[in-house]
């Protein structure tokens, strides 16, 4: 499990494994999807990888 820190401006560092296996890299986009009330997928938009990127 990966673990990342939110800043007081709201930022987060995506681990390097994550932005890895993402194919993610600085200017990328993410989409974030509410699955259900306090649960979101995030993922890149169009498909760009398969699968959601984190559930929490």
């Amino acid at each position: 499990m990966e673990t990342a820190t939110v800043t007081s401006k709201g930022q987060i560092t995506i681990p390097v494994e994550v932005r890895r296996k993402l194919r993610i890299q600085a200017g990328s986009q993410l989409d974030f999807i509410e699955e259900k009330p306090g649960q979101f997928a995030i993922r890149p938009p169009n498909g760009e990888a398969e699968g959601p990127v984190w559930h929490g």
